[in-house]
């Protein structure tokens, strides 16, 4: 779009992704808006790049049980260059490249599943449980040989007898 010596861009804004909820998202603004300044004699070269990005997300087996594929682009800063074209052809004014990226970026999105949930707690139980079992050991053995001391003379015992 061209208005009173000025050449603005509107190029199409990106998507983000939420890993909240594990989908794409569109801004409140669907453009980002440009603008470049045409002046006689000077080339303004204009390069907008865009990077591809697929977003793998694998299933938490509670909620999902699938993995999702999220694709979209992303942009860069545009890249301005200005040159001065006065020698070669003074009717060039600006040119525009849009290109995509040569590399494809992968992100995969692990969401703690249901059973590493279960698996936690069981090991946490467990871990208590054990605990108890030693304590309640420790205290049965010190009351019985409170009450029969002769049980803690017993490998002695045995031995004199062998």
């Amino acid at each position: 779009m061209m208005a009173g010596g000025r050449f603005i861009l509107i190029v199409n804004q990106p998507q983000g992704f939420n890993y909240k909820t594990g989908e794409i998202e569109w801004s409140d603004s669907p453009f980002e808006i440009y603008q470049f300044f045409l002046v006689p004699a000077l080339y303004n070269r204009i390069s907008v790049l865009y990077y591809p990005y697929n977003f793998i997300t694998y299933p938490t087996f509670l909620t999902s049980f699938t993995n999702k594929q999220h694709f979209y682009f992303k942009t860069q800063e545009p890249v301005s260059l200005i040159s001065n074209v006065s020698v070669y052809n003074t009717y060039l004014m600006a040119s525009i490249t849009l290109a995509i990226a040569a590399e494809l970026t992968q992100v995969e999105v692990h969401y703690q599943t249901i059973i590493e949930h279960v698996s936690m707690w069981g090991a946490l139980a467990s871990l208590i449980f054990t605990v108890m079992a030693l304590c309640c050991l420790a205290y049965n053995k010190n009351k019985f040989l409170k009450k029969n001391p002769s049980w803690g003379q017993f490998d002695r015992t045995m031995r004199k007898k062998l």
